[in-house]
């Protein structure tokens, strides 16, 4: 059973995907709140640089994402086949 969290941040990760295909390696062209963090880009998550000097997206509530997290990471492909029945 999945908590609150981990659906926040698999919905992070599919943002993240959407938005940022290849997980940046340095602070995005983003508005800024501080030197190390950004302001919030969805539902409270923004990019964050870490004390090791690592590029993360957080919420400061659940595990934060890494760019070794969204390597493995695919969104799924959706097909829609459209069937007519002219008989």
């Amino acid at each position: 059973m999945y908590d609150k969290y981990h659906l926040s941040r698999c919905d992070a990760m599919e943002w993240l995907a959407e938005h940022y295909p290849e997980f940046p390696k340095v602070m995005p062209n983003v508005p800024m709140i501080a030197e190390w963090y950004s302001a919030n880009l969805f539902r409270g998550w923004a990019f964050i640089i870490l004390l090791d000097g690592e590029l993360a997206f957080a919420d400061c509530l659940s595990p934060c994402i890494r760019s070794a997290d969204m390597e493995a990471f695919k969104l799924p492909e959706i097909s829609i086949n459209s069937t007519s029945s002219n008989d």
